[in-house]
Protein backbone atom coordinates (compact mmCIF):
# COMPACT_ATOMS: atom_id res chain seq x y z
CA UNK A 1 0.00 0.00 0.00
CA UNK A 2 3.09 2.02 -0.48
CA UNK A 3 3.20 3.45 -4.22
CA UNK A 4 3.26 0.35 -4.73
CA UNK A 5 0.23 0.05 -6.84
CA UNK A 6 -0.07 -1.38 -10.55
CA UNK A 7 -1.75 -1.04 -13.80
CA UNK A 8 -4.73 -3.58 -12.48
CA UNK A 9 -4.87 -1.74 -9.55
CA UNK A 10 -3.31 -4.41 -7.69
CA UNK A 11 -0.99 -3.68 -4.62
CA UNK A 12 2.37 -5.56 -4.97
CA UNK A 13 4.68 -4.43 -2.51
CA UNK A 14 6.14 -6.66 0.44
CA UNK A 15 4.29 -6.16 3.89
CA UNK A 16 7.55 -7.44 5.96
CA UNK A 17 9.16 -4.21 5.05
CA UNK A 18 6.00 -2.21 5.28
CA UNK A 19 6.28 -3.72 8.91
CA UNK A 20 10.25 -2.39 8.92
CA UNK A 21 9.27 1.32 7.77
CA UNK A 22 6.92 1.72 10.34
CA UNK A 23 9.62 -0.22 13.01
CA UNK A 24 12.67 1.96 11.97
CA UNK A 25 11.21 5.07 11.19
CA UNK A 26 13.59 6.56 8.29
CA UNK A 27 13.27 9.92 7.07
CA UNK A 28 13.41 8.39 4.12
CA UNK A 29 13.16 5.75 2.01
CA UNK A 30 13.60 4.97 -1.94
CA UNK A 31 12.93 2.50 -3.79
CA UNK A 32 11.75 1.48 -7.30
CA UNK A 33 10.52 -1.99 -8.26
CA UNK A 34 7.17 -1.28 -8.75
CA UNK A 35 7.21 1.50 -12.06
CA UNK A 36 3.57 2.38 -11.85
CA UNK A 37 3.73 3.63 -8.28
CA UNK A 38 6.22 6.25 -9.16
CA UNK A 39 6.46 9.68 -6.96
CA UNK A 40 6.46 10.75 -3.39
CA UNK A 41 4.48 10.49 -0.92
CA UNK A 42 4.56 10.10 3.31
CA UNK A 43 4.16 7.03 5.26
CA UNK A 44 3.95 8.43 9.28
CA UNK A 45 7.45 10.69 9.75
CA UNK A 46 9.03 8.81 6.60
CA UNK A 47 9.12 10.59 2.94
CA UNK A 48 8.35 7.19 0.41
CA UNK A 49 10.27 7.60 -2.91
CA UNK A 50 9.37 5.50 -5.54
CA UNK A 51 12.16 6.49 -8.28
CA UNK A 52 11.50 3.97 -11.21
CA UNK A 53 12.11 5.93 -13.98
CA UNK A 54 10.73 3.82 -16.01
CA UNK A 55 7.03 1.91 -17.46
CA UNK A 56 6.69 -1.38 -17.19
CA UNK A 57 7.49 -1.87 -20.71
CA UNK A 58 11.17 0.10 -19.72
CA UNK A 59 10.33 3.36 -21.38
CA UNK A 60 12.18 6.02 -19.45
CA UNK A 61 9.23 8.65 -19.31
CA UNK A 62 8.99 9.18 -15.94
CA UNK A 63 11.29 12.43 -14.03
CA UNK A 64 13.80 11.59 -11.67
CA UNK A 65 12.97 12.48 -8.00
CA UNK A 66 15.41 14.65 -6.36
CA UNK A 67 16.22 14.92 -2.67
CA UNK A 68 18.49 16.51 -0.24
CA UNK A 69 19.03 16.26 3.55
CA UNK A 70 19.09 19.63 5.10
CA UNK A 71 19.92 20.18 8.67
CA UNK A 72 18.49 16.62 9.46
CA UNK A 73 14.83 17.31 7.44
CA UNK A 74 14.31 15.33 3.71
CA UNK A 75 13.65 17.90 1.08
CA UNK A 76 12.29 16.44 -2.68
CA UNK A 77 11.67 18.03 -5.92
CA UNK A 78 11.33 16.59 -9.34
CA UNK A 79 13.88 17.30 -12.14
CA UNK A 80 12.44 17.97 -16.09
CA UNK A 81 15.77 17.40 -17.22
Amino acid sequence: GLRDTNLEGEHCGCRELRKAIQRVNPRAHVFGHIHEGHGISRFGDTKLFNASICTRQYQPINHPLVFDFIEGKVHEGTRAD
